[in-house]
């Protein structure tokens, strides 16, 4: 039984870990005015991250939609009976609906063995617990995703952590001096 825990454990927290990079693979920086940007939260076991992505292949049987969407990586509380779970958010942007409305988001529960998850971010010189690339008009170079994976009865429970650094295939850009016609 022990050693079937085990198994489980590592399946869940490599395939978490898998979809949590691939998001941060395909992320993007529109440099618009409107930019959102990439957006980590710091909120102890529990932190958030929200970007733009274009990980996902098209789906060609809806048209009018593209792989560009937002998505929100975060720990969700069930109010039903107060579990957790590692959970993804996503809305498909350029779509044939234009306005952005809470119930065009996609709520996906991943994985409710995942109990903890932490983002850090490399700014280039420093690791930091929380990133705006609005507010720093950068983006991160590196980000850190560590996650807790617990399996088992409460009684008897077995938990790993996982931590992975991906490296975001983004040129380091000075939106300031871009905006202004300026090139760094």
């Amino acid at each position: 039984v022990r050693a079937d825990r085990r198994g489980e454990l590592f399946q869940i927290g490599r395939s978490a870990i898998a979809l949590i990079t691939r998001d941060l693979k395909g992320i993007l920086s529109s440099q618009s005015t409107y930019d959102v940007g990439l957006v980590g939260e710091d909120s102890g076991d529990f932190d958030t991250i929200s970007f733009y992505t274009s990980s996902n292949e098209p789906d060609p049987s809806r048209t009018g939609e593209c792989d560009l969407m937002q998505v929100r990586w975060y720990i969700g509380i069930d109010s039903g009976d107060e579990s957790v779970a590692l959970r993804r958010s996503t809305v498909k942007l350029l779509t044939a609906i234009t306005a952005f409305q809470d119930d065009l988001y996609l709520i996906e529960p991943v994985a409710p063995e995942v109990t903890a998850l932490d983002f850090r971010y490399f700014d280039g010189s420093a690791w930091l617990d929380s990133f705006d690339s609005v507010q720093s008009n950068t983006m991160p170079t590196a980000i850190e995703v560590t996650l807790q994976v617990t399996v088992g009865p409460a009684t008897d429970y077995e938990s790993q952590i996982f931590r992975t650094v991906v490296y975001l295939p983004i040129e380091q850009i000075d939106f300031n001096a871009q905006k202004s016609g300026a090139k760094k």
